[in-house]
C-alpha cells in the first residue's frame, strides 16, 4: 500500500496546501515574510485568519468554474470509473452551485453547509468543493465552525479572490 506524503512548510512545520507544492514553494508566505500581524493578532500572521487569506498564492490563469471535472485513480475498480463517468456531465453545474452559494454567504461555507444546502452526499459536496481548491477557486478561510452531528471543527471554505 502507497502512503501519501504531506509536504510541510520548512520553517512552522505545518501542512502546505498543494497548489502551494505544486509551484515549488516550500513555505507559507505569512511564514516566509515572518512580518507582525496588521489586524493586531498578537501570535503573528500564521495565526491570523485575515493575513493567510490575504496571502494566499492564486493562480492568474484558472480553469473555467464550470468545467466538468472528475478525479478517478486508475486503481479504483470498474464501478468506481463508471460511476465518475455518470456524474460528469454534472460537475461542472455544482462547482457553478457552489460558488454562487459561497459569494451569496457572508463568512463563507463549511462542507457540510454545503451538504445540507443542495441536499447532496458528503462525496460529491467535498470532492466538487475539493476541485475548486486544486483549481485556485476557493481558500481555507482561517475559521472553523462545528459540525452539528458531531461537534467536530468544519473548516470554513471562501472565495479566493
Amino acid at each position: 500500500m502507497r502512503m501519501r506524503t504531506m509536504t510541510r512548510c520548512r520553517i512552522c512545520d505545518q501542512r502546505l496546501d498543494p497548489v502551494w507544492v505544486e509551484i515549488g514553494e516550500d513555505t507559507h508566505p505569512t511564514c516566509a515574510a515572518q512580518e507582525p500581524c496588521t489586524h493586531g493578532e498578537p501570535r503573528g500572521p500564521q495565526a491570523c485568519a485575515l493575513c493567510r487569506r490575504a496571502s494566499r498564492i492564486v493562480r492568474t490563469e484558472r480553469a473555467p468554474i464550470d468545467r466538468d471535472v472528475i478525479a478517478v485513480s486508475t486503481k479504483h475498480p470498474k464501478t468506481s470509473h463508471a460511476a465518475a463517468e455518470r456524474a460528469l456531465p454534472a460537475t461542472g453545474t455544482k462547482r457553478r452551485m457552489i460558488i454562487d452559494a459561497i459569494r451569496e454567504s457572508v463568512w463563507g461555507l463549511c462542507d457540510w453547509e454545503l451538504e445540507r444546502k443542495f441536499a447532496w452526499k458528503h462525496e460529491s459536496a467535498s470532492a466538487c468543493r475539493r476541485s475548486l481548491v486544486v483549481d485556485g477557486w476557493l481558500v481555507d478561510s482561517g475559521l472553523t465552525r462545528p459540525v452539528p452531528d458531531t461537534g467536530n471543527d468544519a473548516i470554513v471554505w471562501a472565495l479566493a479572490d
